[in-house]
């Protein structure tokens, strides 16, 4: 396996190690009137290249290992870099922690409850 690293501008706090690394040919879209729209459109699918093996928040360097030929093509101005979490690591809701809530109204009319929710930080 080789690993070979590339430089952002600034790296997403999302992004682990062990993720997923996908690129993505762009192009730009323009108006009617030839005016460029700020959009990108992908230009055919995304390309697994490999997994993140190494993330250095100070100099903005991601370190990816791959089986594949990187090419310089596939990090350039043309396109675009994705990444995925593993689907069986990464599940939706939380394990292992719980809460108990106590709703009290101490109002005289009736009141109506439509909706509950918290954001796990």
């Amino acid at each position: 396996m080789a690993t070979f690293t590339i430089t952002l501008n600034s790296i997403n706090q999302s992004l682990s190690i062990g993720d997923t690394v996908y690129t993505v040919a762009v192009q730009n879209v323009f108006d009617g009137d030839n005016t460029d729209s700020t959009i990108d459109s992908n230009n055919g699918n995304p390309t697994a290249v490999g997994t993140v093996s190494g993330i250095n928040t100070t100099t903005n360097v991601v370190t990816i290992t791959t089986d594949l030929t990187i090419t310089a093509d596939q990090f350039n101005d043309t396109h675009m870099a994705l990444f995925s979490k593993s689907g069986i690591v990464n599940t939706s809701g939380v394990s292992g922690y719980y809460a108990t809530v106590k709703m009290k109204n101490n109002g005289t009319a009736e009141a109506k409850l439509f909706s509950v929710g918290s954001e796990i930080v």
